[in-house]
């Protein structure tokens, strides 16, 4: 049985990168075929797939040091009521305010719900001043729910 969330495939980033490999591995080995024959095809298609996976590889980090400037302050998971959103790809408007919460600072969304960001996971600030678990960042995928996990 498939677990509810569990990951099936590849995404798109993945594909993309496999792609990019496959094209630069087809395009050296056309070229290699063409100037050292048979023998040129298999080395240049070898030498290309390597290749490919490096400059893949180069590319994902640059899209990667891209996104993780980008998720910890353009783009804010909508509020637990399900009203109010952070700021978008192409429009900066928010429904969130930022506000001083015990010396550092944190969300106030329209709805009147307090969330605080820690790295990669969005809490819940409650009345009695505790943190709940809300959202989490997962790196190309967005905001998934958190699950507290419970070391026994």
């Amino acid at each position: 049985m498939r677990k509810p969330h569990s990951r099936s495939g590849l995404n798109r980033v993945e594909v993309q990168a496999a792609l990019v490999a496959l094209l630069i591995a087809n395009c050296v080995a056309v070229y290699c075929g063409y100037k050292y024959g048979r023998f040129g095809f298999l080395l240049g298609f070898a030498g290309g797939g390597v290749a490919g996976l490096v400059l893949g590889g180069v590319g994902l980090v640059a899209f990667e040091t891209v996104m993780a400037a980008k998720d910890g302050t353009f783009s804010l998971p909508p509020c637990k009521n399900g009203k109010c959103r952070g700021a978008g790809w192409l429009f900066r408007r928010t429904d969130y305010v930022i506000i001083n919460f015990a010396g550092s600072f944190a969300y106030r969304c329209r709805c009147g719900d307090v969330y605080v960001q820690q790295e990669r996971r969005f809490l819940q600030s409650l009345s009695d001043g505790s943190l709940r678990p809300y959202k989490t960042w997962k790196p190309f995928r967005g905001w998934f729910p958190d699950v507290p996990t419970h070391v026994a």
